[in-house]
């Protein structure tokens, strides 16, 4: 759908939960001969092989055995947060800043972490999307009880912030 609304970019890059999502974008996007680079970042607290595995086993169930998941995606494991639904305050505040800024509503379980392993991304490592025109795929909002909760008491006050 993205690609018949004429919107031009390089580079797709979503959250990692459970690898579905994911999984499913960049093996379409393989299989379809598309151009895009897939970036996962992984929000989820299990080992890496997990995540690993997962796209391959999808990879493995298509009859695509000599793909491998670094042909199909690149995966980031540096913004795990070990329990679900947490985040660090700087997660927080990016959550805050794209309500206020965009009307954008980031879920703390998935798409803040995401969203904050992006931009970390490009302010510190800035080759990887370097010359890139990125997507930035808002997958879901989780609105779970602690997300709630964090809109409904710290929101106004950071709204109010920027």
């Amino acid at each position: 759908m993205i690609f018949f609304q004429a919107v031009e970019f390089d580079d797709i890059v979503c959250a990692y939960g459970s690898g579905r999502t994911v999984s499913g974008l960049a093996i379409a996007n393989y299989l379809c001969g598309m151009p895009y680079r897939l970036h996962g970042i992984v929000v989820g607290d299990s080992k890496e092989d997990y995540y690993r595995n997962t796209v391959q086993d999808h990879l493995n169930e298509l009859g695509l055995h000599d793909v491998s998941v670094d042909d199909v995606i690149s995966l980031y494991f540096d913004y795990v947060i070990p329990e679900y639904g947490m985040n660090i305050p700087c997660q927080l505040e990016l959550m805050a800043k794209s309500a206020a800024q965009t009307g954008v509503i980031l879920d703390n379980t998935y798409t803040a972490k995401a969203a904050f392993g992006l931009k970390d991304l490009m302010q510190n490592k800035p080759e990887v999307f370097k010359g890139k025109r990125v997507l930035f795929l808002h997958t879901e909002l989780e609105v779970t009880q602690s997300t709630q909760n964090y809109y409904r008491h710290f929101l106004d006050k950071l709204i109010n912030k920027y």
